[in-house]
């Protein structure tokens, strides 16, 4: 998943990327931002430990790479970033574990398809969340999904961070 924040205060709520057991084990991010400075940008991401206040304060600059496990364990947020922010996240699948996952999915859905959409659906949608293209209301937020993120960033803007992190 590419993602862009467009620098408007915007950041990620508490959570955990796979509570449901979804399939994801290992979150790992990437950070593309020059020159950052969270004391003036914002932007970094906090963990919390499970069973800890201790927060872990990591600042997205370029070419950091962050890994972790995406399950309970490691619950965490973005503070709302004031610079547009880049980052890419992989996640590393448990194949046995997202294939049940996909089949507990498809019978809830089946099972609730004259009825609508059911609260046992609904509890797993916001791990599923990034999975699902969603409208965007401007050519910068962060990205729902790798198929995504030309649209969310124009091609051109993409592009042109690609490059100048490279140093063309």
């Amino acid at each position: 998943m590419v993602a862009c924040y467009p620098g408007n205060g915007l950041g990620c709520v508490w959570h955990v990327d796979s509570p449901h057991g979804d399939g994801r084990c290992v979150t790992c991010i990437y950070y593309l931002n020059r020159k950052w400075d969270s004391k003036v940008h914002g932007g970094v991401l906090q963990i919390f430990p499970e069973g800890h206040s201790v927060v872990a304060n990591v600042d997205p600059i370029l070419d950091r790479l962050l890994i972790f496990c995406s399950d309970q364990l490691n619950p965490h947020q973005v503070k709302p970033a004031y610079a547009t922010r880049y980052t890419v996240t992989v996640w590393y699948f448990d194949a046995k574990q997202r294939a049940k996952a996909k089949g507990e999915l498809r019978n809830l859905f089946t099972r609730e398809t004259k009825t609508g959409l059911g609260q046992e659906a609904a509890k797993l949608l916001p791990s599923l969340r990034w999975l699902t293209p969603r409208p965007s209301s401007g050519p910068c937020e962060p990205a729902d999904g790798l198929w995504n993120a030309w649209s969310r960033c124009s091609e051109e803007a993409v592009s042109s961070l690609f490059q100048a992190e490279r140093g063309n």
